[in-house]
């Protein structure tokens, strides 16, 4: 899921990249590269074209094709291809539409067409995929074929044959889209055309498409499918890639706290500083060494082990205070990066609360609550010019209904405080993807923006691996994945993964980080703002206790 991007910040991002052929000009080119992106199945494939056969599963194809801008009123891009299909029996979905350029995977992301086979789709219309909406072509044994509310005059199965199709988006308006299509069977039959406006337009991400894709989906199929004459047309500006780009990794660790440290640390076998087996301290440095991201955010520190990290690391800054007053009592939300690349340019931390000014807070009423806060910086790199907003936060692990409330918290603060700059946010969610909290500070249901993307989920389609591992045994399914790296669509993920190796023979902690490597676009020229640090923003102080969570 990506994409709820505002028009002016799309046209910041544009003049970020810095490369737009003037608008009005026609650009064309066939759809190449075509790969198989999702589930199984061969492909045969040139320049416009691709045949697929042996499919299993849901499979998605995609091509590719010069990144496409929809900067001006009047601007559009036009997918055509021809399809012939040769599917005899099942239940068969086929979605055939655009990508957008920051966040295609497999399964989502899609611009294109929807055909229910029931008047039950009749509500579904052109419109980016996002979680559980479709979007394609549908042939469907039980007949009938909706779209936009209006049904095709004669219902019928989507017969075998060969079909013209045409997808066309055009800026109508700085609030609109228009969108037109067209499947049309040679020699009459099967035939759907019309035009939806789009009111909501931040839905279509940053307006700027690089690959069209075709998926086929269903079960007890047979039969072939192949594309031919795929092209598209566009008046629109193309983007050219950036003159340079630069790498970004980014991590997110829950480090398991160790207490406060003390005896009971130094003579338990998992200790951070254990006297009796091999120190987690030094497993989670080796970890860290081996992954070396240029930021990262931790969960559950203590003062000593953020103290340890940072002495024993050497390279590495951070910025964030104990949860419990403020200052050093508590576990920390903290961010650290890379003192030769970054500058701080501001920072702060707040509490997850009612009260969020006031050290110690929770929303959580529960018996045992503990604090929890959000640590942001806005951090100046020194090898693109730009400067990014970064958040780093650990959710409450026992009240459903303080997580909730600690997410809208952290959304709202986000869209106070980023403005316009690109958003990293990590962090132990304790829930997983399709809960509240994930699809809350991602903005799933606010169109206002920013839009953040599960960066794990869009590089890996299949996404039920586990980052909580209680057992220590290295699987990845122990449990729900709970930790995330999200971004705004300025970030290009290139790789996103889960470490659950041993260093130094052990398990640095009960959670594995994910680790995902960015590409990000230089600034065109250098940025105007200072990389000196400014202090941390922190208000108020109160003492409370600790715990284990």
């Amino acid at each position: 899921m990506s994409g709820k991007f505002g028009f002016k910040e799309m046209l910041l991002s544009a003049a970020v990249y810095g490369l737009l052929f003037s608008g009005g000009r026609a650009q064309a080119g066939a759809v190449t590269g075509w790969t198989i992106d999702a589930g199984g199945g061969t492909v045969s494939s040139g320049a416009g074209a691709f045949s697929l056969t042996n499919a299993t599963g849901a499979t998605a194809v995609q091509g590719n094709f010069s990144p496409t801008s929809l900067n001006a009123v009047g601007d559009s891009i036009t997918l055509s291809a021809t399809l012939n299909q040769t599917i005899t029996q099942g239940n068969v979905q086929f979605r055939f539409g655009l990508y957008d350029a920051n966040g295609n995977s497999g399964n989502t992301n899609w611009l294109g067409y929807w055909v229910g086979d029931s008047a039950s789709s009749a509500t579904q219309v052109l419109f980016r995929r996002s979680g559980t909406n479709g979007n394609g072509f549908w042939s469907g044994s039980n007949g009938g074929a909706y779209l936009n509310g209006s049904a095709v005059t004669t219902p019928s199965v989507m017969p075998a044959g060969t079909y013209a199709l045409s997808l066309t988006v055009t800026r109508q308006s700085d609030t609109q889209l228009r969108l037109n299509y067209s499947m049309q069977q040679n020699g009459g039959g099967y035939t759907m055309t019309g035009s939806y406006v789009d009111n909501t337009p931040q839905q279509l991400a940053a307006f700027q498409y690089n690959q069209a894709g075709f998926l086929l989906s269903g079960g007890g199929f047979s039969g072939n499918v192949a594309l031919s004459n795929v092209s598209v047309t566009s008046t629109a500006a193309q983007v050219l890639p950036p003159p340079t780009a630069a790498s970004l990794k980014v991590m997110t660790y829950n480090v398991q706290n160790d207490g406060g440290g003390g005896l009971a640390d130094e003579f338990d076998t998992r200790g951070w500083n254990s006297i009796v087996a091999t120190p987690r301290r030094v497993a989670a440095v080796a970890m860290i060494q081996s992954v070396s991201p240029d930021l990262f955010g931790v969960q559950e520190a203590y003062n000593d082990q953020m103290t340890n990290l940072k002495s024993d690391l050497g390279i590495y800054n951070y910025v964030g205070v104990g949860r419990n007053d403020g200052s050093t009592a508590g576990e920390y939300a903290a961010i650290f990066y890379k003192a030769s690349r970054f500058g701080v340019v501001n920072s702060g931390t707040f509490w997850l609360s009612s009260t969020p000014t006031v050290p110690g807070t929770t929303f959580s009423t529960m018996s045992g609550a503990t604090p929890r806060e959000a640590t942001w910086a806005k951090l100046t790199d020194n090898q693109t010019g730009r400067t990014y907003f970064v958040l780093d936060t650990h959710l409450d692990n026992q009240d459903a209904t303080a997580r909730q409330e600690e997410a809208d918290l952290i959304r709202s603060e986000i869209k106070a405080l980023a403005g316009n700059l690109p958003v990293i946010v990590t962090g132990d969610f304790n829930s997983v993807s399709t809960d509240y909290p994930a699809t809350t500070v991602e903005g799933v249901s606010d169109s206002s923006g920013p839009y953040l993307i599960d960066s794990y989920n869009r590089d890996n389609v299949t996404s039920g691996y586990g980052t909580y591992d209680p057992n220590l045994d290295g699987a990845l399914y122990d449990g729900a994945r709970m930790d995330y790296v999200l971004n705004s669509p300025d970030f290009q993920a290139a790789s996103s993964v889960i470490i659950n190796s041993t260093f130094d023979g052990i398990y640095p902690s009960d959670h594995y980080p994910v680790v995902t490597t960015f590409n990000v676009a230089v600034a065109p020229e250098p940025a105007s703002i200072g990389v000196a640090a400014v202090g941390m923003v922190v208000l108020g102080v109160r003492r409370g206790g600790r715990r284990r969570d």
